[in-house]
């Protein structure tokens, strides 16, 4: 048996509470009429204890509801030993069609269990299965449920994408290998078409089990290479699979407001000529509105605010930029307390705007293609090597038994529900 939370064991001293209770009471003395005291014989008198136990039954029914209901706050549990598969084999989805996987599950033996890659590794059936969508597998997070498996030792047959790495190499105490199946996957995949005036801008990607890259072009609307529908709302674009219709999106104008005092105009004039090379560099307007006055200013209506100013930092959900000297920051432009605030660390000047790159910092506090985040990590293909992949295991492997933990509250909770009604029911009629 074990305890989630033993603490509460201290409890079980209130089961001399009905003790003390049944010892000091006095049970209520019947009253009998008789004719005459003539009749009644004179018997021996008869020393009795002081301190007598009074309805011994009710006493023990009332000292197992206190037991009861303190284990259902230590949260009792029952171990039961469980029993273990000696190998269990986990495969991820996409590989579940695969020619060197399908060959692998053909030699497993029997008593072996075979399951995905999936939360809650679910076993598999080949002749159910049907691929699930563009998930994006964490491995380290599954690694750590595997933890949960009544398994001897566990086989990962996984792809091993680099997409997959979330969080901190975890340590488990499974015994696990982990087998990669290099799929060899690549793919071109236009990702967006905005308009831009009299031209489109194409962003595209292109990703294998070695590289991910992005290539951006722009084609005038005249080009007679391009065809839209007849709402002029979408485009045809020839890859070398197949002719794709890709819906035309319009490129969005950010909105920059950069607050001043005349102590730091030096600064709003860096920081205006960074945004001005932003926008010269990826061939998109910025719009920029300067004010030296805080009043009647709609924070929200802007994608990012520049507080060059001695006044308060005002707090807004927009991504903001306050100047904050700090000698012994690492780079130009650090991440401040929350993810919408960030501190400009140094003065600027000629200088320093071009060796600590402050246009390309100033870039990264803009989410241009927010839009195609998803996209981007469902389409890449790279890889990771299998010794980056896998987990740690610990030194304390598996020489434990391994046991079953077996809640039974319900069934506590049940017991003392009808124990309850039972002492109840006694005690009113025994008058307790």
């Amino acid at each position: 048996m074990s305890f989630l939370y033993p603490t509460y064991l201290w409890a079980l001293l209130g089961l001399l509470v009905p003790l003390v209770i049944h010892l000091w009471s006095k049970k209520e003395g019947k009253t009998i009429k008789v004719g005459s005291t003539k009749l009644l014989s004179e018997s021996d008198s008869k020393q009795s204890r002081s301190i007598q136990l009074n309805e011994f039954f009710l006493l023990i029914l009332r000292m197992l509801l206190i037991g009861v209901l303190v284990l259902l706050l230590a949260g009792f549990q029952m171990k039961k030993k469980s029993s273990t598969v000696p190998v269990t084999y986990i495969i991820s989805p996409k590989l579940v069609d695969n020619e060197k996987v399908q060959t692998i599950i053909d030699t497993i033996e029997p008593g072996s269990s075979l399951r995905l890659l999936q939360t809650g590794f679910p076993e598999l059936d080949p002749d159910e299965f049907e691929l699930p969508n563009n998930t994006i597998t964490n491995y380290w997070q599954l690694a750590r449920e595997m933890e949960t498996l009544q398994t001897d030792s566990i086989v990962v047959l996984t792809d091993t994408k680099i997409i997959g790495l979330k969080g901190a190499r975890p340590e488990i105490a499974k015994n696990s290998t982990w087998i990669p199946i290099n799929t060899n996957e690549s793919i071109e995949k236009v990702l967006q078409v905005s308009n831009k005036g009299d031209s489109l801008e194409i962003v595209s990607m292109t990703s294998d089990q070695y590289l991910t890259s992005f290539r951006k072009e722009w084609l005038d609307k005249k080009d007679t290479g391009l065809s839209f529908n007849e709402t002029k709302d979408s485009v045809f674009i020839s890859s070398k699979e197949n002719k794709k219709t890709i819906a035309l999106t319009n490129a969005v104008v950010p909105k920059v407001m950069i607050i001043y005092t005349d102590s730091l105009q030096q600064q709003k004039k860096y920081v205006e000529a960074s945004l001005n090379a932003i926008s010269k560099y990826i061939k998109r307007t910025i719009d920029i509105e300067v004010r030296k006055k805080t009043e009647g200013i709609t924070y929200s209506a802007y994608d990012l605010v520049v507080w060059l100013s001695t006044d308060p930092v005002p707090s807004t959900t927009t991504k903001l930029l306050a100047y904050k000297p700090d000698i012994y920051a690492n780079t130009i432009i650090e991440p401040g307390s929350s993810n919408t605030v960030f501190y400009l660390t140094a003065s600027l000047n000629r200088e320093n705007s071009i060796t600590k790159n402050v246009s390309e910092r100033l870039l990264e506090l803009f989410d241009f293609y927010r839009d195609i985040a998803s996209d981007i990590n469902t389409y890449d293909k790279r890889s990771i090597d299998i010794s980056e992949l896998e987990p740690v295991t610990s030194v304390e492997v598996t020489t434990k038994k391994s046991y079953q933990l077996l809640d039974i509250s319900k069934w506590l909770w049940l017991l003392l529900a009808f124990g309850l009604i039972a002492e109840r029911s006694i005690a009113k009629y025994r008058k307790q």
